[in-house]
């Protein structure tokens, strides 16, 4: 009989744990924060993303490959354009192939701290939105949003404005 209640016990628990994949419910939580929320053209910008996992099995992702995507989006909501170095990393320009899988246990975390300024083009003063994003499937877990605004150098925007004295010769 406890055999019996063991075996329905184990069933139903699969039944739990693959229900919750079907529904598409989250199998982590992001974080995002920015040390930062100012910067000059041409600074690094590191953020880090923290990925949680939150349920009570373990949850893979691809040990040489970001577990989840960063999007930026300029001040009028458009996608800022990936560098080449950009492309590389989010796996856009990488060959196929196998990958090895890390399992994160119940309730543990993984910190990345990735610098957008060399995986995203922000050469151009204004304010961008920033959000991580992990997609398995039809399962989709956003991180918060968070806002960093680009000012030009200095010196840059001081020659852009600056009118020259006419010459004084003798």
């Amino acid at each position: 009989m406890t055999l019996i209640k063991l075996a329905v016990g184990l069933i139903v628990l699969e039944l739990v744990v693959s229900a919750r994949a079907v529904a598409g419910e989250p199998d982590c939580s992001l974080i995002l924060s920015a040390a930062k929320t100012t910067m000059k053209v041409g600074e690094d910008l590191k953020v880090e993303v923290t990925m949680t996992n939150s349920t009570d099995h373990d949850v893979f992702y691809k040990a040489d490959f970001p577990p989840f995507m960063i999007e930026v989006r300029d001040n009028d909501n458009k996608k800022v354009s990936e560098t080449e170095y950009g492309r590389k990393v989010h796996g856009k320009n990488r060959p196929g192939g196998s990958y090895f899988a890390m399992p994160m246990h119940p309730g543990e975390s993984i910190r990345r701290q990735p610098v957008l300024s060399q995986e995203f083009d922000l050469s151009q003063p204004g304010k961008y939105s920033i959000q991580a994003i992990r997609q398995v499937d039809d399962m989709v877990v956003k991180s918060n949003m968070v806002s960093i605004t680009v000012v030009p150098v200095i010196g840059d925007a001081m020659k852009m404005n600056v009118i020259q004295p006419p010459s004084t010769r003798p």
